[in-house]
């Protein structure tokens, strides 16, 4: 019996995803990509996700949230089970690696910044690690929106008002 899983998210990382599950059990595990762009877009697929899938990978928690949303309205007799990736501080640091690295090494011509979706206390090991001080950073976690715009516009106010580069 095949079991159909459900990966959704950016197309890079359904990619990415979808590489890993295949050098492991392609012959068990049959894979539907969902490329998405923007986490509304989970509201217009929520359906076809809980109908065709019998497990939902969801590349973050942003559009896991919301298709957890959906899923409660969808009134399911057995809904599939769903999962995410959590994010941890190793994504800050492959990012911060990258802007180190188009900087020439100068962190001046990225700090500050804005950094949401991870826990604070993996935001503040990963920049003590790296030798970046907090006042350097804004934790951006009081939206509660899963609105991909209303994400942009908080880092755009912080960028307009200067508080980021």
């Amino acid at each position: 019996m095949k079991i159909t899983l459900g990966i959704v998210g950016p197309e890079d990382l359904v990619q990415r995803v979808q590489e890993q599950v295949r050098s492991t059990s392609p012959v068990l595990i049959e894979i539907k990509p969902f490329h998405t762009h923007l986490f509304e877009e989970i509201k217009q697929i929520a359906k076809e996700l809980a109908e065709s899938c019998d497990i939902l990978l969801f590349t973050g928690p942003g559009a896991y949230e919301l298709y957890k949303a959906e899923e409660a309205k969808l009134n399911l007799e057995v809904p599939p089970v769903s999962v995410y990736v959590r994010y941890d501080g190793s994504a800050l640091y492959r990012i911060l690696y990258e802007l180190a690295m188009e900087s020439g090494g100068d962190t001046s011509r990225f700090t500050p910044f804005a950094i949401d979706r991870l826990p604070p206390d993996e935001i503040d090991e990963s920049l003590r690690e790296v030798k970046l001080q907090d006042e350097k950073v804004i934790v951006i976690n009081e939206i509660t929106s899963s609105s991909t715009y209303d994400w942009s516009d908080i880092h755009e106010q912080h960028f307009l008002a200067g508080h980021s580069k």
